[in-house]
This record gives C-alpha cells, sequence and structure tokens, in this order.
C-alpha cells in the first residue's frame, strides 16, 4: 500500500465531497463501506509470544471519491503517484492518527502483498526445559516449545483481489551456550512429571558436557530459532509463490552445575 501527500486542489475536493466511512479493525479485519480496501490477519492457533509486527494497530479506511487525472504525489521521493484507473484512493487513520492517503490498485498485488506480509502472525519461540532451572553436567537436558506448531496466515484484498500470505514451521534450532547447536524438526516433546522419566523420551535433548561456571554471570547464554517457510497466493490476479524463509528467535540464559559424588568407605 502506498501513503501519499495530496495537492492542495485534491484537499480542497476532500473537503466537499462525501466520503464513505469505514468500521474499524479491532481484531484482526477492517473493512470498508461500499466495497473498499478489507485487510486481515488469520491465525491458525493462539500462541504466545507475540507476533512479527507487534500489536496490529486499530485501523479505519475511508473512500475518497478523487479522480485519478487529480494530481498527487508522494511525501517521500515528491514524485506523483501514478494511478492506472483500477484502484480507488482511501484516507487511513491508525490508532486515532492520520496514516496517509493511500491508492490500492487492483493490478498490482505486490501492494496487497506487503500488508499481508506486515501482519502475518508469527510467534516469537516460548522455550521450556527440563530439569527446571539450573541444568546438570552429563544429565540431558529436555527441550520443548510451548504453544501450537502451527501454519499462520494473513490476508488482504480489495474488490475482485485478494492475496494471503501462508507461513509454515520447519524447524528449531537451538543454540546452547557450549558451543553446540541442536537442530529439531519440530517443537519437541514436553516432559510429564507425573510420569516416570524412564518411560518417557525426547527427540530434542542436549547433555552439558562442562558447568557454566566461569562464564558471565556463571551462565550459558542460549537462543532458540524457529524457522518458517512462507508463501504466498492471490486470488483473482496472476502471481504467488515462494517467500523464502522467516526466522524468529529467543534468547535466555541458562545456568549449568556438576552435581559432585561423595564415596564413603566402610568400616
Amino acid at each position: 500500500m502506498r501513503r501519499a501527500t495530496l495537492t492542495a486542489a485534491v484537499i480542497i475536493i476532500a473537503v466537499l465531497v462525501t466520503a464513505t466511512p469505514a468500521a474499524a479493525d479491532t481484531g484482526g479485519s477492517a473493512n470498508t463501506d461500499g466495497g473498499g480496501v478489507h485487510s486481515g490477519a488469520h491465525t491458525g492457533g493462539n500462541q504466545p509470544g507475540g507476533s512479527s509486527s507487534g500489536r496490529r494497530p486499530v485501523c479505519t479506511y475511508t473512500v475518497l471519491n478523487i479522480p485519478d487525472d487529480i494530481a498527487v504525489y508522494d511525501e517521500d521521493t515528491g514524485q506523483r503517484v501514478q494511478t492506472d484507473g483500477t484502484g480507488q484512493w482511501y484516507e487511513k487513520w491508525c490508532d486515532g492518527a492520520f496514516v496517509g492517503s493511500v491508492y490500492i490498485s487492483r493490478r498490482n498485488p505486490q501492494q496487497l502483498l506487503a500488508e499481508a506480509r506486515r501482519y502475518l502472525p508469527l510467534p516469537l519461540p516460548v522455550p521450556r526445559l527440563n530439569p527446571a532451572g539450573d541444568q546438570i553436567v552429563n544429565l540431558p537436558t529436555w527441550m520443548w516449545l510451548d504453544g501450537s506448531w502451527t501454519r499462520e496466515t494473513s490476508s488482504v484484498s480489495v474488490p475482485g483481489i485478494t492475496v494471503t500470505v501462508t507461513a509454515d514451521p520447519v524447524s528449531a534450532t537451538w543454540t546452547m551456550g557450549d558451543g553446540s547447536t541442536v537442530v529439531c524438526d519440530g517443537p519437541g516433546t514436553p516432559f510429564d512429571p507425573s510420569r516416570p522419566a524412564a518411560t518417557q523420551s525426547s527427540p530434542c535433548s542436549h547433555t552439558y558436557a562442562r558447568s557454566s561456571a566461569g562464564q558471565p554471570g556463571s551462565t550459558f547464554p542460549v537462543s532458540v530459532t524457529v524457522r518458517w517457510r512462507a508463501t504466498w497466493d492471490v486470488v483473482g490476479f496472476v502471481g504467488g509463490g515462494d517467500l523464502g524463509t522467516i526466522d524468529r528467535t529467543t534468547t535466555f540464559t541458562v545456568r549449568v552445575g556438576e552435581v559432585q559424588a561423595v564415596n564413603t568407605r566402610g568400616t
């Protein structure tokens, strides 16, 4: 979507014309009356950790009845915005602040793709370890991620065209702080304290061979990165394809200690 500053002539026209008010975007969608912009982020499940773009702003759109032959200039470049006769001008407000005048072209799905990608709700990883708290040398550390491991989508549309961005989680990479890296194909398996440890196994674990004593803060810096594979498709226009990978990372610290065994000889 493109922001622009209107010329003085257009500003006068905008005041005189009757604009169509928009409904507020409060929970993942924004739409206008009269066949205007519709945008929405639809997640595959509630997951902790926030989203890639932070909190989604509350936005409203108002249709501006501005002819295509009226000169409108981009506020950043100073160049005239090229319209193609297929789109519509909108006045956009987010969180009560005026964002700008936006021209949406039905011939350019890249504008809609950028908006859909911006609001793609990819959560930060929420790591969990067992043992909880300090880890122990030579005792396997179980690692897993809280929340669901599921597809996320974001869709934006104007009349006749809908662009959808889809992202699937493909791996979780744990950097353990001692020089080791563990790559897991999924979120891992939570440890169940109600079951005997001997009856459980983890596809995602690491065994520390040394303590974190002598490290800054006596801890190892640990991170977990979830890699997402993103694609996009469009309905009502030609387009779509691979968007590559998107990484989301959480960092934290872990203290690793040694348990000393004391042997006593009977008398």
